[in-house]
This record gives structure tokens, sequence and C-alpha cells, in this order.
């Protein structure tokens, strides 16, 4: 189910403040048309109505009085944090965020950038899965918990996935395990000791067996009703199963009946047959859909 974004502010304060037009600059280039509003200055932020606002900040940043005075406000609801520890001891990280009053995980993140990341590259991956139809399934963050993968969404939603359902990985000495990059947009983690791509739904599928049999019934109920529609522009078209040029007539039926998905060449020879361009075939299927 895709999640609407209506209207996040993202308030970046003590992280590169001098590059937030750099951001700005680069995030009308990334896909989607999302309506996040970046900022730099918290007190602009309270006159904003915003339903969501999502902190980047700092460690040191909290140790400001009018930071923590900021953070803790009862009459701005909505607030996610994303903390950077930099350089920072982590036993100054209790402190800090009993500071932000936060109670759950879907509420605070604690970043500790890696592979020579930088805090825009951070950033620009979370407004990019941001602007995404589905925003919930791209991964922004990714660690090691022992033998177990953890994965993070730009709605702080976690997986935790064991090493041991992962064999190409797992395969991998522990080192190389632990060795793995994430995509620009947050589609997909990558390991290039193995050449393994996973993306978060695969992840999840992995993690949790009902998410994958929910997944396939999904691509099963659509199979069908795409199938459906297929047989629906055949028949108005006044065409046979075996009338269409390069595909079988049993070909055509397994898709009919949602049993097979329609390849890119398919769906050619089929837009073909009924005198179309692809686009106009898969226009003309996509309205009874």
């Amino acid at each position: 189910m895709s999640n609407a974004i209506d209207d996040i502010a993202m308030l970046i304060r003590g992280v590169i403040p001098s590059r937030l037009s750099s951001i700005k600059r680069r995030e009308n280039s990334l896909r989607g048309h999302s309506r996040i509003r970046l900022f730099s200055d918290w007190h602009t932020v309270t006159t904003h109505s915003c339903r969501e606002i999502l902190v980047f900040t700092n460690l040191r940043m909290l140790e400001e009085a009018d930071e923590v005075e900021w953070a803790t406000r009862s009459d701005l609801p909505g607030r996610r944090f994303c903390l950077f520890l930099n350089d920072r001891p982590l036993e100054s990280v209790p402190q800090r965020v009993m500071q932000l009053r936060v109670r759950s995980d879907k509420k605070l993140h604690l970043a500790k950038l890696t592979n020579g990341e930088s805090e825009l590259d951070f950033i620009q991956r979370f407004i990019a899965a941001l602007s995404t139809e589905d925003s919930s399934s791209g991964i922004v963050d990714a660690w090691c918990e022992g033998d177990y993968l953890v994965v993070l969404s730009p709605h702080f939603d976690r997986i935790r996935v064991s090493f041991s359902v992962l064999p190409k990985v797992n395969r991998q000495i522990a080192e190389d395990q632990h060795r793995f990059e994430l995509d620009g947009y947050g589609d997909y983690i990558y390991w290039p000791s193995c050449d393994v791509h996973l993306g978060w739904s695969q992840l999840q599928q992995l993690a949790d067996p009902m998410a994958k049999l929910k997944a396939e019934q999904r691509s099963a109920e659509f199979n069908a009703r795409y199938g459906e529609a297929v047989r629906r522009v055949r028949v108005a078209h006044n065409l046979t199963q075996s009338a269409i040029h390069g595909l079988s007539e049993r070909s055509v039926r397994r898709i009919e009946q949602g049993n097979t998905r329609a390849t890119a060449d398919a769906l050619k020879k089929l837009a073909h047959a009924h005198g179309l361009s692809a686009a106009e075939y898969m226009a003309e299927v996509a309205k009874l859909l």
C-alpha cells in the first residue's frame, strides 16, 4: 500500500548547513514529486503546518539549551529524530536521547556513517526514498547485529534478517558479510563480494514467511486480473487465441488464465496482432484493470 507524503518538514540542524541549497538542487533531479520541505532553522518550521517533522541533527547540537527546548515542544507532534553520532562518545547517547523524551524506536534512529559515506549522501537517500510512490519500501540505512542484518525504512520500520536465510551472503567470510553498499535511491542493499542485490520486499519475505505468502497471493491475484483484461481486449477486437502471430494458442491461454505473466516480447506480439502500438495496447489493458 502506498504511503502518500503530505508536507514533511525535513529539518537539518548542525549537519552540513552550508550545503542545504545543494540538497535542494539535487532533490529536484530525484525521481518522484514528494512534498518535502527542507529547513535549517527550527523557528521557521514552527510557522508551517506539517504532518510530520523529520529532524537530522547531531549530539553536539543537543548540548545547546535552545535545541533541547525546541525538540521537546509538546505542540509539535509527529517528530522523528535521526541523530548523527559524529565524534561524540557513545557514553553521551543515553542522556541526549532521554532529553528528547523519545519512547519508541519509531521516533529515533542513531546514524553511524560508514564506508566513506557523507551526511549529504545519507540525507539524499532519505529524500529519494520518501519521494517514491511506495515510500515504505525504501532502505535508508542498514547494519549488522551479530548474525543478523537490520535494515531501516524512511518511516523507521526495521527488518531483522538472519544471514542464514541469505545463502550466497552467508557463505562469505564474516568480514565480507558486513561489507555491503546501499543504493543512492534506497532501492536495494548490495554485496559486491558475491554480487547480491536485495530490496526491502525481498528481505521482508525472507524475514517473515507470511509476508512472502501474501506477496505471492497478491501476484497471483494481479496475474488473474491482468489475464482477464488481455482476454477482454482480444475479444473486443474479434481475435481468437490462435490469431496472435508469434505466440502459440497455449501461451495466450496461459496468459489470459493468469498462469503466467505476459513478457515484454509477448505484449509486443499481442499489440501487433491487435493493430496497435505497444503503448496503445497496454493503455487498453490498463483501462480494464
